[in-house]
């Protein structure tokens, strides 16, 4: 069992809970307060966490970075020195973790071996790529971040204390972004920030202002972020985290998850994000047939937790087909469109078109190197926009959808092969090592990718997603091997 001092449910959880849902909303009104040169102290805090072998503070304080990015503009102005923190903070943060980590040698580690290998693949293909520099320097950024959370993670069962300052963390993430969200319903103009934003550009401020505070069009809803194609899948994400933490360390059905695992679908519906609705379906079926089985629960408890997911759906279901009847509001979401008489598109171009141009990007760039594809995480563009002054080495955003025809134009056959190979020995190691939740959260991870491809972005939303999903499934797991194994490490109290 896990030593008794240690608190992992219960009140005192809870209340280490409360406290980083105060550290994280702190830190948001500091930075905004200071026009962000408060992230100067925090970056030193982390790295010193890191570099002093604290790794429990310092994955925290490496998830604030990408955390920060996210925020809502209108909540968190991104002024001052935050681009350049936003681009350079988690390569520092991982760097400090690996120099403190690397001496640290353990067996319980992510199984992220042949991800290494395809990015010797990555990095060879960038060599004939579009833009050689841009994509070698991405590269080692994800490299440096993979290592980081590779190994600031490793033998984490053996640090209980981190697990339950991650978890509560995490736990005041998903209540911050939940709740953070819904109370951004009052406020329209930061609730549809995006949709804002848009019609400012094209009908004007007055317009546009009128059109959001007086709800004449259905908008798209970001909540507490920066974007609602963010939002939605990071909604789905924390679903799953939410249901692993409380299935296989809870093993009861609590409040707070409840309440936080039935305000997202909501949430999710508001996003209007159909790979956001379609990460959410993975989620569910990962828990249900997935998880759900795998968990040492007593079957009484199992079927009660089963009943408990099927009815959810089915009210989910029911709720759907009422609306569809009464206004085909079902059909308008995923039409994206309010007036269906004027809408002559089939569903599967509603559905879809929107990232065609996308699809016919990476195809493209198969077609012109199909063996090593056109280099890693360019654009055909980025030369002309580099030379335009548009963006630099450091800061050169893109915008690709479907991960699997992302990997096939960015590294070509050889590439695809190798990430392949890196799923299946993800897969292995998860099943052998029997890290339950790793592997769900990692698949819902994976099913975000289907339109919004942030696989090998770590700076921001990607880098968020990969610790909910990576680092979260993780310390869930480790927390059941604690139990399942008795490690009783000697350890301050915790009150």
């Amino acid at each position: 069992m896990i030593h008794s001092d240690i608190q992992m449910t219960g009140k005192p959880f809870l209340k280490l809970t409360s406290k980083m849902l105060f550290f994280l909303v702190a830190t948001i009104l500091l930075c905004r307060w200071t026009s962000n040169y408060a992230l100067i102290p925090i970056l030193g805090v982390g790295v010193f966490f890191a570099l002093s072998n604290q790794r429990g503070k310092a994955l925290v304080f490496y998830l604030l970075l990408p955390f920060l990015t996210i925020i809502n503009p209108l909540v968190l102005p991104k002024v001052g020195l935050f681009s350049a923190f936003a681009r350079g903070g988690t390569l520092v943060m991982s760097g400090a973790l690996l120099v403190a980590a690397v001496r640290s040698p353990g067996k319980q580690t992510l199984p992220f071996g042949v991800m290494y290998l395809y990015l010797v693949v990555a990095f060879v293909s960038s060599l004939q790529g579009y833009f050689p520099l841009i994509s070698l320097l991405k590269v080692v950024n994800f490299l440096v971040f993979l290592l980081g959370i590779h190994i600031g993670t490793r033998n984490l069962h053996h640090r209980p204390e981190d697990i339950l300052l991650l978890r509560a963390t995490l736990f005041a993430f998903a209540i911050l972004i939940v709740l953070g969200s819904l109370l951004t319903l009052p406020f329209p103009g930061v609730a549809y920030y995006i949709s804002l934003k848009r019609a400012i550009s094209e009908i004007g401020l007055q317009s546009a202002g009128d059109m959001v505070y007086t709800r004449e069009k259905f908008s798209l809803f970001s909540g507490i972020t920066n974007h609602s194609q963010f939002l939605a899948p990071m909604l789905a994400c924390l679903a799953g985290w939410l249901a692993c933490d409380m299935l296989l360390i809870e093993k009861r059905i609590t409040r707070i998850h409840a309440i936080l695992l039935a305000l997202i679908p909501v949430l999710l519906f508001m996003t209007r994000s159909r790979a956001g609705f379609f990460a959410f379906l993975a989620m569910g079926i990962m828990v249900y047939f997935y998880c759900l089985p795998k968990i040492a629960l007593p079957a009484k408890v199992k079927g009660r937790l089963s009943g408990i997911m099927v009815s959810f759906l089915v009210i989910l279901t029911l709720v759907g087909v009422i609306y569809e009847a009464k206004d085909s509001l079902i059909s308008r979401w995923l039409r994206k469109s309010d007036d269906l008489a004027e809408d002559t598109r089939t569903l599967n171009e509603a559905v879809t078109g929107s990232r065609q141009g996308l699809i016919e990007q990476s195809l493209n760039d198969y077609r012109r190197a199909r063996l090593l594809g056109s280099g890693f995480q360019v654009q055909e563009n980025h030369r002309a926009l580099y030379d335009a002054g548009i963006i630099n080495l450091f800061s050169a955003s893109i915008e690709k959808g479907l991960l699997p025809l992302m990997v096939l134009g960015e590294t070509g056959i050889l590439g695809a092969i190798t990430f392949s190979l890196f799923l299946w020995s993800f897969w292995i190691g998860c099943a052998q090592k029997r890290y339950i939740a790793t592997f769900t959260l990692f698949v819902v991870f994976l099913s975000t990718n289907i339109a919004e491809a942030t696989f090998f972005s770590p700076g921001g939303g990607g880098g968020i997603l990969w610790m909910v999903c990576v680092v979260g499934g993780f310390l869930i797991d480790m927390t059941v091997y604690i139990e399942r194994n008795g490690t009783q490490p000697q350890l301050m109290r915790r009150t």
